[in-house]
């Protein structure tokens, strides 16, 4: 089981102060650059390079087979690149495990949610800040009182991100029993629960029902307003455009284009990227 991320503070207390010399503003948290990866005679990402400012939403989109979730493993250790370099905040961890980025503070979302199925809601979310190890085996043998004080805050915490997070009446049920849109809202509990610096969240909306897409955006506003930083991918572009600071276009394998989700609307090679040039980015 993977360990989580011991961090030092908040996230929005770290990781965001440094500041670039030449331009004054905040070092991205996240930079690719000249990243490349084949899968045998498939060359599924070609030369992307984009950054993530700390802090920020960050929209990734494109059509089917632009590359965007091979970047995704390849940010979090799923797969290594064949080239180039991953920076998170300032160390390059290209070709890292999972366990090693996870341990930095990188957290992922994936496409179908994957929780702990034959465990409760509230028992998902305290495993997902546990994190084990020689401290909480000295704690727990030599440090009793004290085990239990940090026991309770524990579930204390857990409970309270039930609420936040609209799961507290399911907080007994067990995850195979949650319908997908509520597993995706577990899933967003347990990374804010890990207290990540940076999530990667990956179509957050798929195979969501359309009324829990509003349950969605406010866990992804929450995880935010916690101090994570998001990267995100999603085919639902009004979604995008209402959430996103800044988007970034990928096709074949590379950045098109970056900015404002109502500027790229108007972008010629964005509109050939999804639609073959005939309409514009609906």
């Amino acid at each position: 089981m993977s360990s989580v991320p011991q961090q030092s503070g908040n996230p929005e207390q770290s990781g965001t102060s440094a500041q670039s010399g030449k331009t004054g503003q905040p070092e991205p948290i996240l930079g690719v650059r000249d990243l490349v990866k084949h899968f045998g005679g498939v060359q599924a990402v070609d030369g992307c390079d984009f950054s993530v400012p700390p802090g920020s939403l960050t929209g990734l989109i494109g059509p089917n087979g632009a590359g965007k979730s091979t970047v995704l493993e390849l940010v979090s250790g799923g797969q290594k690149p064949d080239r180039g370099t991953i920076t998170f905040q300032g160390q390059q961890i290209q070709g890292q495990s999972p366990d090693e980025i996870f341990g930095k503070g990188i957290a992922r979302c994936f496409q179908i949610a994957r929780e702990w199925p034959h465990l409760t809601v509230l028992e998902n979310l305290l495993i997902a800040a546990g994190g084990g190890g020689q401290d909480t085996i000295g704690l727990a043998l030599f440090r009793r009182g004290k085990a239990r004080a940090a026991e309770r805050e524990l579930r204390d915490r857990a409970l309270r991100t039930c609420e936040k997070y609209h799961l507290y009446t399911l907080r007994n049920d067990f995850a195979y029993t949650l319908s997908g849109g509520q597993k995706r809202l577990l899933e967003f509990a347990r990374i804010a629960m890990a207290r990540p610096r940076l999530a990667l969240l990956d179509e957050p909306m798929a195979g969501v029902n359309p009324v829990l897409q509003a349950e969605i955006e406010h866990g992804i506003a929450e995880l935010r307003a916690a101090g994570t930083t998001l990267l995100l991918i999603e085919h639902n572009l009004g979604f995008v455009e209402r959430l996103c600071d800044e988007v970034i276009v990928m096709a074949r394998g590379k950045v098109l284009a970056t900015g404002q989700m109502a500027d790229l609307r108007g972008n010629e090679l964005v509109q050939e990227a999804y639609l073959g040039g005939e309409a514009g980015v609906g």
